[in-house]
C-alpha cells in the first residue's frame, strides 16, 4: 500500500492490487493538509520531490479499510467541531500563506524518514516523532480567524486522528522478509502436503486395484457357480422332459393298442353277428316254407275229406 500526502501530508489511500492511488477530497483534505512535520529536515529530504510520500509495503486490506475510515471519521468530528464553535461555512485561502500551493511549498523540520528502501522495510521513526509543527500551524490558524484554544483543539484532534491511523496501519504490515519468510513456508507446506496426496493416491489405487481383483474374482466364482447351477437345472428338466415325453408316448401306444383291440374285437363281433343274421334267415325262410307245405296239406286233407264226406252223404 502506499500513503501519499498530498500538499504536505495529505493522506491518501492505495489499492494493493491495482497500484493506483485516491486522495482524500472534501473538508477532509483542508484538514489533512495542515499535517506536516517539521520544516528544515523535510526540506532537506524531499527537495527533489513534488509531493513527500510515505511508501507502505505489505498491508492488508483491512488495514488500509481501518485507516480510511480512521481519517474519514476525524476529519469530520473536526469538520462539526468548527462549525458548531465558529460558525464557519468555508476555510478561504488567500495567495500568501494559506493556498495548498504555499502550504506544499513550505518546508518542515519533521524527523521523518520514508520507508522507500530496497528492503521495502518500515520506517525506524516512532509515532510519536511524527508530530505537527504546532507553533506554525498555530500561527496560521489564528491568522485565519481562529481563536488559540480553537486552534489548539483542531491541531490536537487532527495530529492525535492521523498518528492513530499510522500506528494502525504500521500494527498492519509486515516486511519483505517476513513475506518471503511465510511464503517459503506455505510452499514448503504446499510441497509436503502435494507429496503426502501423491502417497496416498498410490497407496488408495493399489488398494483399490486389490480389491477391483478381489471381486473380479469373486464375480468369476459366483458366475461359474450360476451357470453350473443353470446346467444342472437344465439337465434335471431336460431329464424330466424326456421322461414325461417317453412315458406319454408308452401311453399313447397302449391307447392305440387298446384302440386297435376294440376295432378287432368289433369286426369279429359284427362278423359273428351277420353270419347269425344269415343263419336265421335262412332258417326263417325254410320255418315258412315248411309251414305253406304243411298248410296247404292241412287245407288239401281238410277239403278232401269234406268232399269224401259229402260224395258219402249224397249216396
Amino acid at each position: 500500500m502506499i500513503l501519499r500526502a498530498a500538499a504536505g501530508w495529505s493522506l491518501v489511500a492505495v489499492n494493493a492490487s491495482t497500484a493506483g492511488t485516491r486522495p482524500v477530497t472534501g473538508y477532509a483534505s483542508v484538514l489533512f493538509r495542515s499535517y506536516s512535520a517539521p520544516r528544515s529536515t523535510l526540506s532537506n529530504q524531499f527537495t527533489n520531490l513534488t509531493e513527500p510520500t510515505i511508501a507502505v509495503t505489505e498491508t492488508t486490506q483491512s488495514g488500509t479499510s481501518e485507516l480510511q475510515q480512521s481519517t474519514s471519521t476525524a476529519a469530520t468530528e473536526s469538520y462539526h467541531t468548527l462549525s458548531n464553535s465558529t460558525k464557519i461555512s468555508h476555510i478561504q485561502f488567500n495567495d500568501s500563506h494559506a493556498s495548498p500551493s504555499a502550504w506544499r511549498k513550505k518546508t518542515c523540520t519533521s524527523p521523518i524518514t520514508t520507508m522507500s528502501s530496497p528492503n521495502n522495510s518500515i520506517s525506524s521513526t516512532p509515532i510519536s516523532n511524527r508530530s505537527f509543527d504546532i507553533a506554525y500551524y498555530s500561527q496560521m490558524l489564528q491568522a485565519e480567524g481562529f481563536t488559540p484554544s480553537q486552534t489548539q483543539g483542531l491541531l490536537a484532534l487532527v495530529e492525535e486522528a492521523v498518528n492513530e491511523s499510522l500506528l494502525t496501519a504500521v500494527k498492519s504490515m509486515v516486511t519483505k522478509d517476513e513475506q518471503r519468510e511465510a511464503a517459503t513456508e506455505s510452499e514448503q507446506d504446499f510441497q509436503r502436503l502435494r507429496s503426502e496426496i501423491h502417497v496416498l493416491e498410490k497407496k488408495d489405487f493399489a488398494i483399490l486395484k486389490t480389491e477391483l481383483e478381489r471381486l473380479i474374482a469373486e464375480t468369476s466364482r459366483i458366475k461359474g457357480s450360476i451357470q453350473d447351477e443353470v446346467n444342472r437345472v437344465h439337465g434335471g428338466v431336460r431329464l424330466d422332459v424326456n421322461l414325461e415325453k417317453a412315458r406319454i408316448n408308452d401311453e399313447i401306444a397302449e391307447l392305440n393298442q387298446l384302440v386297435a383291440n376294440a376295432d378287432t374285437k368289433i369286426d369279429k363281433e359284427i362278423d359273428e353277428l351277420t353270419k347269425r343274421m344269415h343263419d336265421i334267415r335262412i332258417h326263417t325262410k325254410t320255418f315258412v316254407t315248411r309251414t305253406y307245405a304243411l298248410t296247404f296239406c292241412i287245407a288239401f286233407i281238410t277239403s278232401s275229406m269234406f268232399l269224401l264226406t259229402a260224395y258219402c252223404f249224397s249216396y
